[in-house]
């Protein structure tokens, strides 16, 4: 069950991916599914980027993967070009990675 930080997160996006904009489900947070979602840092902490509420984004699990460590402007330039803006796909029950 998601914590109230992240509950705060999930409600602040509207339940959508901050990214693609994919609907993601409350209860499915930090599961391996399609509607899936973790808590994402929009500039990592591995970069120097805070635990701060104003770097929380909301991200599909999908998303929050491909993206690693990179900071949130290198991912959506990535999602734009390979991904049409959207979400990455899933086929047979595993997201799709097109770079």
């Amino acid at each position: 069950m998601p914590s109230e930080r992240h509950e705060n997160v999930f409600r602040y996006f509207e339940g959508r991916c901050s990214y693609g904009g994919k609907r993601l489900t409350m209860y499915l947070h930090g599961e391996y599914h399609s509607q899936g979602w973790e808590l994402d840092h929009g500039n990592p902490r591995a970069q120097g980027g805070s635990d701060h509420g104003m770097n929380h984004r909301l991200a599909c699990f999908a998303c929050n993967r491909f993206k690693g460590a990179n900071t949130s402007q290198w991912w959506q330039y990535r999602i734009r070009e390979y991904y049409d803006g959207r979400c990455p796909t899933w086929r047979d029950g595993k997201p799709v990675k097109k770079h």
